[in-house]
């Protein structure tokens, strides 16, 4: 098993300790783990050469290319993020905001429907919630088909402050959530309602597409706007 961690930080506060913790509950000695972190990468700059002409058209595609490989192998991919002005930190937004060609609206990888997710927050008081969502909310437009979700208030600055009962707290959420993600990872996942009427209104809105035939190609040559569905494939 593969799976890859795209942190939010540098440093090592409560967000990383628990998304790290709860992988290492989850993977055995011969899996392989990448991380990656955004700290020194550009920020997109809107020029929609993603999008209208490919991604390699990105004037920093070959930045980001180690880690779209990435993804493509990985069996699980965890999205972790301390809550920053109730928001996702800048250093992943910077990412992500470079894969908006991957949604299910423009040229979704296929390997995608066959992933499973985790995504990880903490605050110091509110706002968790709400990355987690956020975070939660990529991986399905990226067409990841279940993705489980931990964000707290851990009523601390660091991890180092962080009492010994709210510790308690995290340890029984991260074993919790590890053996729901390692009985998904077992059976593979299952495609639901929402991201097989998401994908069938794509498919539509492609079928009709006159104004982008980059996205309209990837999804002729996939068979979409046939028969072929990813999630069979």
């Amino acid at each position: 098993m593969k799976i890859v961690i795209l942190h939010g930080q540098r440093h090592n506060g409560s967000t990383r300790h628990i998304a790290e913790q709860v992988v290492g509950l989850v993977a055995g000695p011969a899996d392989k783990i990448e991380h990656f972190y955004f700290v020194e990468n550009k920020a997109c700059i809107g020029c929609f050469g993603c999008i209208l002409r490919g991604e390699e058209a990105c004037p920093h595609f070959e930045e980001n290319q180690p880690v779209l490989a990435a993804l493509h192998e990985a069996d699980l991919i965890v999205l972790e993020s301390p809550c920053y002005c109730m928001g996702i930190s800048g250093q992943l937004k910077i990412f992500l905001d470079h894969m908006a060609w991957r949604w299910m609206v423009h040229r979704p990888d296929k390997t995608m429907f066959h992933k499973v997710g985790l995504v990880v927050s903490t605050a110091a008081g509110a706002g968790a919630g709400k990355v987690t969502k956020d975070l939660a909310q990529q991986l399905f437009y990226w067409g990841v088909p279940k993705v489980y979700r931990i964000g707290l208030s851990v009523n601390a600055a660091s991890w180092e402050e962080v009492s010994p009962k709210k510790r308690a707290e995290i340890d029984r959420q991260a074993a919790a959530c590890a053996a729901k993600l390692h009985r998904e990872l077992m059976r593979g996942p299952r495609v639901g309602l929402r991201t097989r009427v998401v994908f069938s209104a794509m498919r539509m809105s492609q079928k009709g597409n006159q104004w982008n035939p980059t996205d309209k190609t990837h999804w002729q040559q996939a068979g979409w706007l046939g028969n072929a569905r990813p999630w069979k494939e």
